[in-house]
């Protein structure tokens, strides 16, 4: 029966840390979502940044404009070229055409604006007529790209001005104009690589929102799930086995006297599990509260030392001496006072020499000792000969659901460490661990002392 009993307890607890550790999961998971999106979105703002000084130093000048020719970015050497201090975003190219030239012009931007996006850079010669300033014969260089933000297409202008010159020796024009047509393509190729990594990075964000989203939805879910849990541990688990627990009482002093020492035994059994998991139940109940539920209030006060260990040492001493464990409680100082909240303190103390009665084996010692410190604290210190615990585990075993590695620490949640530590830091205490495999270990409580001003109120 008890092999049963502690079977179901095992696992009723692997499902409980089975479904807090996705939680947790989810939760971390999203965090790192949004961490890598926040870097993204600064990567993305740096480049843009970068980029747009890029186009605005750049020495010739350069045009973005929709597939109508109306201005959506220039730089400022395009500015100089048409002689205009206004800002020509929203202008149409046009205005800087002769009249005489703007239907073919217009024809020209027409069959760009149809032409596919990878197609190659296309030049043409032609008059510009800048605001308040002579006419100039000029080079512009046009390529298209997607925009990619919206998706809606893009010509890309660079003006190349052609000043008049002597004339100059055929071979010498063709040099000068083999020059510029590489000038141009390098040019035009750069702005087509710049669009192109700033559309990568656009889709690579636009999924990173995604996923974000779902992640979010997934947690609103998972948020969703664990509240129904909890309530399901509190009211479906927690009161039946409150009851269950009272009526076992009442039978066991009904059945004192007549009960054969088999049937008593039965009801210790029965007894034992029931604490167990109502142990369980209320750790992760209370562990959840304190994480993300109702903060902590203690009922801060003096606390004697002597008083709480000594009804540590009556509650466990049959624990103890039913594994054949020598328990020992020992205080240099009766008078020994700290500062904290009784009650938790005293829950602390019965996890901790819980612990250390279920690691250390038969023929043990488990020795719990108090002092006061010379930082003005009271230390309670819970020793045991057990199996100890390895160097890398030390701190591990305070997180929640962490457990050593040996078949005992499967009797427990893995939360009563996790739980103790945080009551101890909410009273502004600690709770501590030193250990030698194979020699024992060593958990530590420390505590403010009581002052005298609390010591004379009391």
């Amino acid at each position: 029966m008890e092999a049963v009993a502690q079977s179901e307890d095992e696992s009723l607890s692997g499902r409980l840390a089975a479904s807090l550790e996705e939680l947790q999961t989810a939760e971390e998971e999203l965090l790192t979502q949004n961490t890598a999106l926040i870097e993204m979105q600064e990567v993305l703002r740096v480049e843009q940044q970068q980029h747009r000084v890029l186009f605005e130093s750049a020495p010739c000048p350069y045009l973005v404009t929709d597939l109508f020719g109306t201005v959506r970015m220039a730089n400022r050497a395009a500015l100089s070229a048409l002689n205009t201090r206004v800002d020509l975003i929203g202008k149409p190219l046009m205005t800087f055409i002769a009249l005489e030239a703007r239907t073919a012009f217009r024809e020209r931007v027409t069959a760009l604006a149809r032409a596919a996006d990878a197609m190659p850079p296309v030049t043409m010669e032609i008059e510009l007529h800048p605001r308040r300033a002579a006419p100039f014969r000029c080079t512009m260089s046009v390529a298209r790209s997607t925009n990619p933000r919206d998706g809606s297409g893009n010509l890309l202008w660079m003006v190349h001005d052609a000043p008049e010159r002597e004339p100059a020796a055929p071979h010498a024009t063709a040099d000068f104009q083999s020059h510029a047509a590489a000038a141009n393509r390098e040019m035009l190729a750069e702005l087509r690589q710049v669009n192109s990594e700033l559309k990568a990075a656009n889709r690579e964000t636009l999924a990173l929102l995604h996923r974000e989203q779902k992640l979010r939805r997934a947690l609103e879910r998972a948020e969703s799930a664990k509240t129904r849990f909890f309530a399901v541990l509190s009211h479906e688990l927690r009161t039946p086995l409150q009851a269950i627990f009272g009526y076992t009482e009442l039978l066991s002093r009904a059945l004192e006297e007549s009960a054969t020492p088999a049937v008593r035994e039965f009801l210790r059994r029965i007894e034992r599990s029931e604490r167990h998991l109502l142990s369980l139940v209320n750790n992760v109940l209370d562990f959840e509260r304190m994480t993300h539920g109702t903060p902590v209030h203690p009922d801060v006060g003096p606390i004697p030392v002597a008083e709480v260990l000594d009804a540590l040492e009556a509650m466990l001493a049959s624990q103890a001496t039913e594994k054949g464990i020598e328990l020992s409680v020992q205080y240099t100082d009766p008078g020994l006072v700290a500062t904290g909240d009784r009650s938790m303190v005293q829950q602390v103390m019965v996890n901790l020499l819980s612990n250390a009665l279920k690691f250390t084996p038969a023929g043990g010692h488990v020795t719990v000792d108090a002092r006061h410190t010379e930082h003005d604290e009271i230390a309670i210190m819970v020793c045991d000969t057990g199996r100890g615990i390895p160097a890398t585990e030390l701190e591990r075993i305070f997180e929640p659901f962490a457990q050593v590695s040996n078949r005992d620490a499967r009797q427990g949640a893995g939360l009563g460490l996790a739980i103790s530590r945080k009551i101890m830091r909410s009273l502004g205490g600690e709770l501590s661990v030193e250990s030698t495999p194979g020699k024992g270990a060593k958990f530590t409580v420390t505590l403010p002392a009581a002052r005298p001003s609390a010591l004379t109120l009391t």
